[in-house]
């Protein structure tokens, strides 16, 4: 039978010392007892990310930590059962922003 239990996981590395931003997602979930597997993973250069930007703190809006995006992220949405893709596409001028950087 079919369980409906998913189980996601995320894993994410902010822009530094020009490496790339990048952020990935994986949700899993046995159906028909099959296990399918759906990943998503969105990468920027960091070149393309912005100085940081303002973001609400407990003490009124800050820099430090702020918050920076890059509008120039490639996301790729992969699709497999047991495994094998069957299916992939890529996504480009997508947006990625990490809070919390500098």
């Amino acid at each position: 039978g079919s369980t409906s239990r998913a189980v996601a996981v995320a894993t994410q590395a902010p822009p530094r010392d020009d490496r790339p931003g990048t952020l990935r997602v994986v949700f899993r979930r046995k159906f028909r007892g099959e296990t399918r597997t759906l990943e998503l993973a969105a990468t920027a250069p960091e070149a393309t990310f912005s100085t940081p930007l303002y973001v609400p703190t407990r003490t009124g809006f800050a820099r430090n930590p702020g918050s920076r995006e890059s509008f120039a992220a490639s996301v790729t949405a992969t699709a497999s059962v047991e495994g094998a893709i069957v299916d992939e596409r890529t996504f480009e001028g997508a947006c990625l922003e990490f809070g919390g950087v500098e």
